[in-house]
Formats: C-alpha cells, sequence, structure tokens
C-alpha cells in the first residue's frame, strides 16, 4: 500500500476481472489503471481518452518516509 491507503496490484490481464469482482464482493473499490507493454513499447498515458503526459515529482509518498 502507498502512504494514502492506494494499493496498486499487477494480474495477469486475463485475470484482471475476475480479481476486481472478487474485491467488489468485499465491498472494496478497484480500477483498471495502465497495462504492461515490452521493455520496447513506448510510455503513455491517457485521461478520458486522451493522451496525458506523466506528471513529475520531486519527492512521492514512499520517499517521504527517508525524509
Amino acid at each position: 500500500t502507498i502512504a494514502s491507503g492506494a494499493l496498486l496490484a499487477t494480474s495477469a490481464a486475463q485475470h484482471a476481472q475476475i480479481i476486481l469482482q472478487a474485491w467488489r464482493q468485499h465491498g472494496w473499490p478497484g480500477a483498471i489503471i495502465g497495462s504492461i507493454v515490452d521493455k520496447d513499447g513506448a510510455l503513455s498515458a491517457t485521461r478520458n481518452g486522451r493522451p496525458q503526459p506523466f506528471p513529475l515529482f520531486t519527492t512521492d509518498e514512499i520517499t517521504k518516509l527517508w525524509m
């Protein structure tokens, strides 16, 4: 988990909906927010179907633990 209480999880694409359904049965929200591509794939983000730049953070939640 991240300090905000968020949980990032990865799974094979064919299992994602099964996992989300199980979470819903426990009252846990979840969403598919991305996919893993081959090493040569381009890094990109989309929001509402439009390309978005990735934000740059000088410090993230994990880094704050050691500051």
